[in-house]
């Protein structure tokens, strides 16, 4: 029975009966994080296994507008059609100063020498934008114009020490809601590697050793419990914990006066309590990002993660939070060595 088993508490390994499946590499969560994990796990010429407990692709990124922020090395091809030449020390130096005291230098580094990169990627994988850039200030187009400013990149005190520019991209798609177009196009791509994908499968629990090193999962799928194996590494991309009013009154109280939060029945936190369960540290438990009442969600760009987000924590953003009922609440999480092969068990929740 699945009352068995927890995410708070790992299966170990002596425990198992036997493996019903077994792979190279598990994802756990088929939103936005979890099929960019399986695309380069896959092209990296891993088997790999999608568990998704929904009966369906998506999650909390389909229900986004689709916005990821690029920029960089010169500029993104719709930075360089508007006139924009967009620099990498500016990107840093940005993002450094929107991520606050935790910050961290070598992975934002990471990031902004990479952006353009990521852009190219997401193209590579079909996502189509329309290179057009719309010059006022909004959280997402209602046209299917790509280039908006969608940060602090104009305001005191980040225009003193980054010369701004805009970097929100979004996929071409009319009106609001592109983080669909953006899922499709990925979905589409993990379909095209052959990746083995399991709706309506739900990971109960990781199975590690006695040391923690995590072997595989538990998971619930075609009505049983089954002991899936992972020969190279497990990656936990199952979003944040906005649904689980009990983790937001642990974690994050002052968000519980809002009865409009963004996400899927999927964000109940169990990726995050998996991750902890093998000694996953995590932070920032109590942020979130608060948006107006109209609209929200912004998925985020395939990159080695970083405690700090790639949307500013600022300006508008703060200002908000007094007034906004709609939010997203989650938590990055330091790295756990679960193999050789896969380094990171848990991807950051979608920001927006």
């Amino acid at each position: 029975m699945s009352l068995n088993y927890s995410p708070s508490q790992p299966c170990r390994l002596h425990q198992v009966p036997g493996w019903d499946l077994e792979t190279d590499v598990i994802v756990v969560g088929f939103g936005a994080a979890g099929a960019c994990a399986a695309i380069e796990a896959a092209g990296a010429g891993a088997a790999v296994t999608l568990l998704e407990a929904a009966s369906g692709n998506g999650g909390t990124s389909a229900l986004s507008g689709g916005e990821i922020y690029l920029g960089g090395s010169g500029g993104t091809p719709a930075q360089r059609q508007a006139g924009f030449s967009d620099e990498t020390e500016d990107l840093f130096r940005y993002l450094m100063m929107a991520g606050g005291a935790d910050a961290d230098a070598a992975k934002v580094r990471v990031y902004a020498e990479n952006s353009l990169a990521h852009h190219d990627w997401l193209v590579a994988q079909g996502v189509v934008y329309k290179n057009t850039f719309l010059s006022e200030r909004m959280l997402e187009p209602v046209t299917d114009d790509c280039l908006i400013w969608s940060g602090s990149e104009e305001a005191w005190p980040f225009v003193e020490h980054a010369r701004p520019c805009p970097r929100g991209h979004t996929p071409q798609w009319n009106g609001w809601g592109s983080g669909r177009m953006l899922m499709d196009a990925l979905a589409a791509r993990v379909e095209q590697l052959g990746v083995a994908i399991r709706y309506d499968s739900r990971v109960l629990a990781l199975i590690a050793d006695d040391a923690n090193h995590v072997h595989g999962v538990v998971v619930r799928m075609d009505g049983r419990i089954c002991f899936a194996r992972a020969r190279s590494g497990v990656i936990l991309c199952a979003g944040g914990f906005v649904m689980n009013r009990d983790m937001v009154r642990r974690h994050a109280p002052h968000l519980l006066r809002s009865g409009d939060p963004i996400g899927t029945p999927g964000d109940d936190g169990t990726g995050i309590l998996l991750g902890m369960s093998v000694g996953g540290a995590s932070i920032h438990m109590d942020q979130a990002f608060l948006s107006p009442r109209s609209r929200s969600t912004t998925a985020m760009p395939p990159t080695a993660m970083t405690p700090c987000s790639t949307r500013p924590h600022n300006g508008s953003s703060r200002s908000m939070s007094r007034h906004s009922s709609r939010w997203i609440a989650g938590s990055t999480m330091r790295c756990i060595r679960t193999s050789p092969w896969v380094d990171w068990i848990r991807c950051p929740p979608a920001r927006s």
